[in-house]
């Protein structure tokens, strides 16, 4: 085994004051062996080069909404739900929720909720892009769908879609419900 001369070592910021030397850790050294600093120096420019390689990403906008499991469990099951499911819900929420056309039978404590969150999620985007309905948007051209795993993602098409596009966006979604209520929060993203 080669011994390796300790060479004299100060701190120069916060981010120095941490070293692993020859496997002992040491909150200010004041002995660090060669190796250490050349290893150190190493990782140093990995990091340089992978951060330089890699985009930056910058938050466009950030929406959160809560929505009512019971009223939207009433505007589902009451004389223009069915209506109200197609104008609000898109194809892969409805087919998710059951809402197809022919079944009016009211919405079960989970469905309601998940029709909750998927209204908030719409609503979440709405208010992190800035323009409300005002937009190019049709709320059924929004659509909360959840991947294999559960994870709930953001489904586009038509005008949402295309201003998506254009603007070079990634919308980003979290869901949770509880107590009767549906949150939704919803963080756009572009890179530069």
């Amino acid at each position: 085994m080669a011994v390796v001369s300790p060479t004299k070592y100060t701190p120069l910021n916060n981010y120095d004051l941490l070293y692993t030397t020859c496997g002992k850790t040491s909150s200010f050294p004041s002995e660090i062996c060669t190796f250490c600093l050349n290893f150190s120096d190493f990782i140093m420019q990995i990091s340089e080069a992978v951060f330089a390689e890699k985009r930056h990403i910058m938050i466009y906008g950030i929406g959160c909404d809560l929505c009512d499991t019971a009223r939207m469990a009433k505007s589902l099951g009451g004389p223009h739900g069915s209506t109200f499911a197609a104008r609000v819900f898109g194809p892969a929420e409805r087919e998710a929720l059951g809402l197809s056309e022919g079944n009016s039978s009211p919405l079960s404590a989970h469905k309601a909720a998940s029709a909750a969150a998927d209204f908030a999620a719409k609503e979440a985007f709405l208010k992190a892009a800035g323009t409300g309905l005002a937009g190019p948007f049709a709320l059924c051209e929004i659509e909360a769908v959840r991947l294999e795993s559960g994870a709930p993602e953001y489904r586009f098409s038509g005008g949402s879609a295309r201003w998506m596009d254009e603007h070079h966006l990634r919308a980003k979604l979290s869901l949770s419900h509880d107590g009767g209520m549906a949150l939704a929060f919803c963080i756009l993203e572009t890179e530069t």
